[in-house]
């Protein structure tokens, strides 16, 4: 990408970066037709029809200085590209947009933004809409936007795609705001813009008190684990927000934008990228638990193949598991200690002592007063029995350790039916 030199780093989030590199792997042909030359030609006549159904023309005779602020958030952001301005027929709304069209800046305005916003703070507004034109010359990007949109806007479209093109686009305008402040040369300019235009009030606006707001409302969401996930305060607040902390260059303020925009990892509002995020989560957990050489019995190594066909143990990483736990919600902590148990039940020979070794992974998790009610229920135990297995739990491991065969069983031992391996004993 053609970059310029901010005070600050213009750098696409990771977010952004990660959904391309997931989208070319895992959707391969649909990646090959939308970066064929074939789609580009549609997509360029698809955006003229558009543009001459809904808008008319801004001829820069009529609106100067529109044009120059234009020019000066593109040469702010170094954009060499044709400019054009028009104007949308529908009303009732004060925004601007920007055609998918990475050689000639098209740009839409909504109402009268002009009316509104002083010269400056339409430069803001011109600069975020170029900022979309500055992230598409790295293709990938617009790529992935363009699939993203027909995926999540699909008649039959599934959750999942909904959610990631809500906050993909949701990562573009924070990367587009900030290009909003190095066009106009003005974080506050750039918020107040922002602000203003969602107001859709020309009103004096208190900047440290709509920050102090955006904060508040934020910060009080942030710690929720009930399933909720997913942040319900305004956008605006989020983007505000986001440019906030990035001019203070405060710490980690990547990673806390990532708080604001995708809450906590959750089963129930998944995005592409939680999906994986997720698989990762049950494979490390797995091999977490099966760490053990007496817990990899055939029974146990079946089970695990259910959930990765090719599944062979690896390196357990607890601190990886026990680090992204911790940013997740109720119902991913709830699967893992589902999956814990599994494997206690996989095998039921080993039931104790898979028991016992499982309560103290879930210990070390952070999970085991949670787990120990969970295994209660499911298994139907009483509390004092839980408390033997607990209070043997070495003595119990250190028995099914040396009952275990000392030879690791060949892929074909592995991969008998729990029905077959309790036959042949």
């Amino acid at each position: 990408m053609n970059q310029p030199a901010p005070v600050f780093p213009l750098a696409p989030p990771q977010y952004l970066v990660d959904l391309c590199d997931l989208l070319k792997a895992e959707y391969r042909e649909m990646w090959r037709w939308f970066e064929s030359d074939r789609f580009a030609a549609i997509q360029r006549e698809s955006v003229e029809l558009d543009l001459l159904k809904s808008t008319d023309v801004i001829e820069e005779s009529t609106q100067t200085d529109l044009y120059q602020a234009a020019r000066h958030a593109a040469g702010s952001l170094n954009l060499d590209v044709p400019i054009s301005l028009y104007q949308s027929r529908q009303t009732g709304t004060l925004n601007a947009s920007i055609s998918m069209d990475p050689d000639h800046a098209r740009i839409v305005l909504e109402g009268d933004p002009a009316g509104l916003l002083d010269l400056d703070e339409l430069t803001a507004l011109l600069g975020h809409e170029l900022g979309h034109l500055l992230l598409w010359e790295e293709r990938d990007f617009l790529i992935a936007t363009q699939m993203l949109y027909t995926l999540g806007q699909a008649e039959e479209a599934n959750a999942v795609h909904v959610t990631t093109l809500q906050r993909f686009r949701e990562f573009a305008e924070v990367f587009c705001d900030r290009c909003s402040v190095v066009a106009c040369s003005s974080p506050e300019t750039a918020i107040l813009s922002l602000v203003k235009l969602d107001a859709g009030a020309s009103t004096q606006v208190d900047l440290d008190a709509c920050l102090e707001q955006a904060r508040d409302a934020i910060e009080g969401a942030r710690d929720r684990r009930d399933g909720s996930a997913t942040p319900t305060h305004p956008e605006v607040y989020t983007r505000a927000r986001a440019v906030d902390l990035w001019r203070h260059q405060a710490e980690d303020y990547e990673t806390a934008i990532e708080r604001m925009v995708c809450g906590l990892l959750s089963l129930s509002e998944q995005d592409l990228r939680d999906q994986s995020t997720i698989r990762k989560l049950t494979r490390q957990l797995i091999d977490v638990t099966l760490q053990p050489e007496w817990m990899r019995s055939p029974a146990a190594l079946a089970h695990a193949r259910l959930f990765f066909e090719d599944y062979e143990t690896q390196s357990p990483k607890p601190a990886s598991v026990k680090q992204k736990l911790a940013s997740s919600s109720q119902d991913v902590c709830d699967y893992a200690m589902f999956v814990l148990l599994d494997f206690v039940t996989a095998d039921r020979q080993r039931l104790e002592p898979a028991l016992a070794h499982t309560m103290a992974i879930a210990d070390e998790l952070g999970l085991n007063g949670d787990y120990q009610e969970l295994t209660r229920k499911e298994l139907r135990m009483r509390k004092k029995q839980l408390e033997q297995i607990e209070g043997e739990a070495n003595e119990l491991i250190a028995r099914a350790s040396r009952s275990a065969h000392i030879r690791t069983p060949s892929r074909d031992e592995d991969s008998a039916t729990p029905q077959e391996d309790n036959a042949d004993e």
